[in-house]
């Protein structure tokens, strides 16, 4: 079929198999093709022939083979999202094509280089592919480049050339690139990516607008193993190794070298690409002695989880930039006087978890630069006085659980105290000598540091706690204690001896801290609680406020947004109603004098329009001297004006010239009629799915619909519409719904009567007729899953011919304008729905 002057053609949503290279060769003026939502396998030579052809979407089909020679040069926008395209061919390496808008989303693509993206891209989509490689070089030359969408692929390594660019001018946009769920590995080579942002400056890299969302896989797994980008530290960027040599080896060719490290039998090694970072990792891996060949420049050393039993004089001697050595769970149970010798760097010492006995004074006293020694869960029972003498740097020392009883820590830990560097000190599981003068000596100490310290957990020699001890003390020594400490207290002056006895006899100081925990976590359940009932109930928290106070929660866009507020005041009308000829007594009598009656100026489509020639002309005038479009959808709207094609073509072209983020603040529905019965129309459907929409006869109908109207000025006089008087019956109840199964509509009186009210006579009061419909809710939002997936560029209108019984993911690309040329009608302006 030859149609000259075809430029739109929309062959969307249909099962379509296969096209005939010729078919649209009789058709050479086509601009814009949707064959999205079909069964094609093959589109090679199909669109060749359309010298003119600018957008096609034939996303959501099952198209294997691509190459840009099967599409004419002149295509601009190309979706060809949801397909099963494993490669971008490019097999004659075009270089004169003009596609600026490229999405190959949700495909089956593993890699991709600098040939398969055209230099005039804008906006490229290849998210939730199988991608695993971007060669170097690829987005160079793409100075057009604004966006590239790479998430949710495979990608575990990046070179920084991979997302080099050519340098971008001064008065363009850095192009934005987003990388979140990949599974990144942080290796030494992938430091970079935390700080490409950073290169901005020198506009040769893009900027990563996700980085905070990127999450890596680390290579030494020591903790957790997935971690956040912007998380990691330079250190934690680490490369695994068997063997290296210093810069200053002369013999790694050789086995006998002593400059050579090699990595031990069961061991892991890793390093940071500087490699200040050495760590090895030698831990559970059976070891009855620590390994002799453990490189010498290594940095951190895990010999955890082993059967070490007992440690040797000088055992990691020659180790200078040794600062965290990893010794706990290894069964030891001897550490010689000399074994940490040879190691001035150390830092951090963790010996917890072992079967530890005694220190007999001299097994730290190289350890001068020793900041962490954690001793807990050992069995020690005998602390040497010069133990802890050297450690004149120590921040953390942890002496929990053991069996220490004669240990005077206000000596043993006088150099570090001197100095001010120790701040965390636990003491917990001991048993303590408390006698008064060693309980006023330690509370003495206790001011000066902190820790924990809870005396109702320190158990003395005797078994007695410790705070009870200090009790007793008081009591027979009174002031003794004065100025000291009381139970729990670490820092700061100390409450008089009057003072300090009643804290300890207090049930919740003294006896714990049970009930004041209860009442916060009473409080926290009930401030979530009341929350949740918040976010729960919000449609109505939002209706009640404005009922009852006239406030707004969530303000409408529309009536406050930048520069629309004082476009909005200059309107004739607040709402302009349309409905059927045959309900004008309906909405005259009931609900444009309820509203006018609350001060709303209100414009009747039947009273208050006089369409003249153009009908669509007087519909769109109307509605843009209002502020809010009511449309009272009835049985008789359906059956009479809805189904008269100069109507629905005009009231259809003003719904259109509405922005769609904005329809569901400017249009209001009122259904009369069953929701199953409207929504088989289309364009019914979708707007029931995007606006907002009231029940006539639910709950609360009036404050919903009051809700969803501008707020009216507090200085306008409410009237009455025209001599319209009210009914004495009181208009504003409305029976509510006896299950959420129910659909509220007139009663059948009015609907034996066409659905109209009586000129004069009684207005009826409503009630609820059972009906199977879906739940009601009076606010639906529009798809954001569709809004987001599309481009920014392009808005979907409204079209009656849409099949909106096609699942919602064939909703997820849908784009519209198409641009403006003198054949395309009056309006210069063709929609691509």
């Amino acid at each position: 079929v030859t149609l000259s002057s075809l430029h739109v053609l929309n062959l969307a949503s249909n099962q379509i198999r296969h096209i005939d290279q010729s078919a649209f060769s009789s058709n050479p003026t086509i601009r814009a093709i949707r064959l999205d939502n079909n069964d094609l396998e093959d589109i090679s030579g199909v669109f060749t022939s359309l010298p003119a052809l600018v957008f096609l979407n034939v996303s959501d089909n099952q198209i294997r083979l691509f190459d840009y020679s099967h599409f004419p040069v002149s295509l601009e926008w190309l979706d060809m999202h949801q397909n099963n395209i494993t490669e971008l061919g490019n097999y004659y390496d075009l270089n004169n094509l003009q596609i600026k808008m490229l999405d190959v989303s949700f495909n089956r693509l593993t890699s991709v280089d600098a040939k398969c993206i055209p230099d005039s891209i804008e906006t490229l989509f290849l998210n939730n592919n199988a991608l695993e490689e971007v060669a170097a070089g690829t987005f160079l030359s793409k100075r057009s480049l604004e966006k590239v969408v790479l998430y949710g692929n495979y990608l575990r390594k990046l070179e920084i050339g991979a997302l080099a660019l050519t340098r971008v001018a001064d008065d363009r946009e850095v192009p934005a690139f987003y990388l979140g769920d990949n599974p990144i590995h942080c290796d030494c080579t992938m430091e970079w990516l935390q700080g490409i942002n950073k290169l901005a400056h020198l506009r040769q890299h893009p900027r990563v607008m996700d980085l905070d969302t990127v999450l890596c896989t680390m290579e030494h797994e020591r903790g957790a193993s997935i971690r956040p980008l912007m998380d990691l530290r330079p250190h934690d960027f680490l490369c695994r190794y068997e063997t290296h040599c210093f810069a200053t080896c002369h013999c790694c060719e050789f086995d006998a070298c002593d400059c050579k490290m090699t990595c031990p039998d069961r061991c892991s090694c890793y390093h940071d690409h500087t490699w200040k970072a050495n760590i090895v990792d030698c831990g559970s891996a059976d070891y009855t002695e620590v390994p002799e060949h453990i490189p010498m420049d290594a940095s951190t050393i895990y010999l955890d989880g082993n059967e070490l039993r007992q440690l040797a004089s000088h055992q990691f001697i020659g180790k200078k930039k040794l600062e965290v050595l990893y010794l706990n769970g290894s069964n030891i149970r001897d550490v010689h006087n000399r074994t940490f010798n040879g190691i001035p760097s150390l830092r951090v010492l963790h010996l917890e978890n072992n079967y530890i006995n005694e220190l007999r004074g001299f097994e730290f006293d190289q350890l001068t630069n020793l900041n962490e020694l954690y001793l807990d869960h050992n069995a020690i029972a005998f602390v040497g006085e010069r133990t802890f003498e050297s450690l004149r740097f120590l921040e953390v020392i942890n002496l929990s659980d053991n069996r220490i009883s004669e240990f005077r820590p206000w000596q043993a830990f006088a150099a570090a105290s001197e100095t001010g560097s120790l701040a965390r000190v636990s003491l917990d599981g001991n048993r303590w000598r408390c006698d008064c003068e060693s309980l006023r000596r330690l509370q003495r100490w206790i001011r000066g540091v902190s820790g924990n310290f809870d005396l109702q957990r320190m158990i003395c020699a005797d078994s007695r706690v410790v705070a009870d001890a200090i009790a007793s003390c008081d009591s027979r020594q009174p002031g003794t204690f004065g100025g000291d400490l009381g139970a729990g207290e670490v820092d700061g002056e100390g409450p008089p001896a009057v003072h300090r006895t009643v804290l300890l006899g207090h049930g919740l100081i003294g006896g714990g801290y049970v009930p004041l925990l209860a009442a916060i976590l009473v409080a926290i359940i009930g401030t979530a609680l009341i929350v949740a009932l918040a976010c729960v109930f919000r449609q109505d928290v939002r209706l009640w406020a404005h009922a009852r106070y006239g406030v707004r929660l969530v303000k409408d866009p529309i009536i406050v947004g930048a520069g629309r507020k004082e476009a909005d005041s200059d309107r004739l009308y607040d709402c302009y109603m349309v409905h059927s000829v045959h309900d004008s007594d309906f909405v005259g009598r009931l609900l444009g004098a309820e509203l006018q009656l609350h001060g709303y100026s209100v414009c009747l489509h039947h009273r208050d329009v006089h369409p003249g020639a153009f009908l669509a002309d007087s519909l769109q005038g109307a509605a843009d001297a209002a502020r809010k479009l009511l449309l009272v959808v009835s049985m008789n709207f359906l059956q009479t004006e809805w189904s008269q094609p100069q109507f629905r073509v005009a009231l259809q072209s003003v719904i259109e010239s509405i922005r769609p983020a904005h329809r569901r603040h400017k249009i209001v529905l009122v259904l009369t009629a069953p929701v199953e019965i409207v929504s088989m129309d289309p364009i019914m459907h979708l707007l029931i799915r995007t606006c907002t929409v009231a029940c006539w006869g639910e709950r609360k109908f009036w404050d919903k619909l009051r809700y969803a109207l501008p707020d009216v000025p507090k200085d306008r006089v409410p009237t009455k519409l025209g001599d319209i008087t009210r009914s004495p019956a009181n208009l504003r109840y409305t029976p509510a719904p006896t299950s959420l199964e129910q659909w509220c509509k007139i009663s059948p009186s009015e609907v034996g009567n066409g659905g109209i009210v009586p000129p004069g006579g009684p207005v009826p009061v409503p009630v609820a007729i059972p009906q199977s419909t879906p739940s009601q809710s009076t606010c639906n939002t529009e798809d954001e899953s569709s809004s987001s997936a599309s481009s920014q560029h392009y808005e979907a209108p409204m079209s009656q011919h849409y099949n909106m019984s096609r699942s919602s993911a064939s909703l997820g690309h849908v784009y519209s304008t198409i641009p403006e040329t003198p054949q395309m009608g009056r309006n210069g302006r063709a929609y691509f729905v």
